[in-house]
């Protein structure tokens, strides 16, 4: 869900299907609309919404129908004045999928599908309007020139025009490579610089490299008080934060989840003085590759999940003046999505309900606060 658009996703029979949106005092908002699905799973897009509304969605073929309600997120305060998206763990050269990788790609498409899904991610977040493009580390599998230069075509052909921030994760920096991640970034159209940041109309975008090597754990020593500075600096500057992140901040003393993050002690230093020093600042990560939010030392704090596997998605961040909002939305490419849903069988299954998380996780707005100075 947006503020004025809906993402509508859906499985049936080849054959036309029908749309209509709402209200539950049954004013149409979205006239009844039909498409030729070519069957099996779908997605639809529904827009012109009002925002911060109650509505009923239905979708039909045949005599089947099938209706859900749901609720349009309120616009953030003020104008909109940009858009940011984010991609993360797409495993470039990646021929695997699934805890023993038993899980093979077998369609007769001619680019493997997390080239395929990369491809719809990228070109549908600029579709989308985000003229920054954040990469978010795992960008490859093994670290290798050539799964760079892929990345890299792929940035060339479908993201032209937009500015680029990348940092590596762990997969992106193997002890057995043929380029150093820093050359791979810049191969690919990044910056090779381990922090990057981009200032837009009241936001200041960070990108800081959190992975250490390709053990896993993640950590800001090298980064943190660089960080620290740049929100500082952003807040005198009127400016609120979003850092992107590949290693999200541990939730508990004990890890509790896999693979691990930055540790729980590092990130609650971290994000206390981050806090101290810019309270407007959303920090969002990848790497679990799982879809949450929720706070750390009063920030808040996102993980986004990964382009190449069940539910296959991409972040979005609309800027406002006062506030932003964050979408996370599935890739609807049609050479991408039956690999998308075929994943979602993945650890005996247990993968289907526990990587999207909650709908409240996915897309939200958040308004700044009032004593940032402007």
């Amino acid at each position: 869900m947006e503020d004025r658009a809906a993402q509508v996703s859906f499985h049936a029979p080849a054959g036309p299907v029908w749309l209509r949106v709402q209200t539950r005092a049954d004013r149409a908002v979205w006239p009844r609309r039909e498409v030729e699905h070519p069957g099996g799973p779908g997605l639809l897009d529904v827009t012109d919404l009002p925002p911060a509304t109650e509505v009923v969605i239905e979708l039909g073929q045949g005599a089947t129908v099938q209706r859900c309600t749901t609720r349009t997120l309120p616009s953030p305060p003020g104008p909109e004045l940009a858009r940011v998206a984010t991609i993360s763990d797409l495993h470039i050269g990646s021929v695997t999928h699934g805890l023993a990788s038993t899980m093979f790609d077998r369609a007769p498409y001619r680019d493997p599908a997390p080239v395929r899904c990369a491809r719809g991610a990228i070109s549908e977040a600029r579709a989308w309007g985000a003229g920054v493009l954040v990469g978010k580390g795992d960008l490859t599998q093994h670290g290798w020139a050539e799964e760079w230069r892929t990345l890299g075509d792929l940035l060339e052909r479908h993201a032209a025009g937009a500015v680029l921030l990348g940092v590596p994760g762990n997969h992106d920096k193997p002890q057995v490579r043929d380029i150093a991640p820093h050359l791979g970034l810049r191969h690919a159209g990044f910056s090779p610089e381990p922090l990057e940041w981009v200032d837009l109309p009241a936001l200041r975008v960070i990108a800081a490299d959190s992975a250490c090597d390709s053990r896993g754990p993640g950590s800001l020593h090298a980064h943190g008080d660089a960080v620290v500075d740049l929100a500082a600096d952003a807040r005198r500057a009127g400016r609120a934060v979003l850092l992107c992140l590949h290693h999200p901040l541990e939730r508990a003393p004990l890890p509790l989840q896999y693979p691990k993050g930055v540790s729980w002690a590092e990130g609650r230093r971290f994000a206390r003085r981050l806090a101290a020093a810019n309270p407007d600042v959303l920090i969002t990560a990848g790497h679990t590759p799982r879809n949450r939010r929720r706070r750390v030392a009063g920030l808040i704090h996102t993980e986004v999940g990964s382009t190449k596997d069940w539910p296959g998605v991409w972040g979005g961040y609309a800027v406002h003046e006062g506030g932003i909002r964050q979408v996370v939305r599935r890739i609807a490419a049609p050479d991408a999505i039956g690999w998308i849903e075929y994943t979602r069988w993945a650890a005996g299954g247990l993968w289907w309900p526990y990587s999207p998380g909650r709908a409240q996780d996915r897309c939200f707005t958040h308004s700044w606060s009032a004593t940032r100075p402007g």
